[in-house]
């Protein structure tokens, strides 16, 4: 008889290995934004247009920054995880606990990526300002 696979962890239920289609989730999340932007149209919001394409984009580089870090939760890395002692979610931790280390790793993810974003972009150039191309 197989032995039976280790359950998940009880609050997080997160892979214990990056998915290979990892890397999918920037366009999905993209295409995503795009496919709302058409079905809310007619409830007011801006059509789906070149000048928020970038805008998306950016809010989309942004999510897979929050992605990426939810990874860290993940103790099944062990030393190879760098973000453990920051946000690992240990056997030993409440349910609470685990669940608030997993928003802060999305937080911080986020925050990284966008304020990076406001710092290094010009005036208009990302999803914040909203972008603006100029007529050439």
């Amino acid at each position: 008889m197989a032995p039976i696979p280790p359950a998940p962890h009880t609050c997080l239920h997160a892979p214990t290995r990056a998915h290979p289609l990892t890397p999918a989730s920037l366009p999905a999340t993209r295409d995503s934004l795009r496919i709302g932007r058409i079905i809310y149209a007619p409830l007011g919001l801006e059509p789906a247009n070149y000048a928020n394409l970038c805008g998306d984009a950016m809010l989309s580089a942004s999510i897979g920054a929050a992605t990426g870090t939810f990874v860290g939760t993940d103790i099944s890395f062990g030393a190879a995880n760098p973000l453990r002692p920051f946000f690992g979610v240990e056997d030993s931790m409440s349910d609470l606990e685990g669940c608030i280390r997993a928003g802060a790793s999305t937080s911080a993810g986020f925050f990284v990526l966008q304020t990076t974003q406001n710092l290094l972009l010009p005036k208009d150039a990302n999803w914040l300002d909203p972008v603006k191309i100029e007529a050439k």
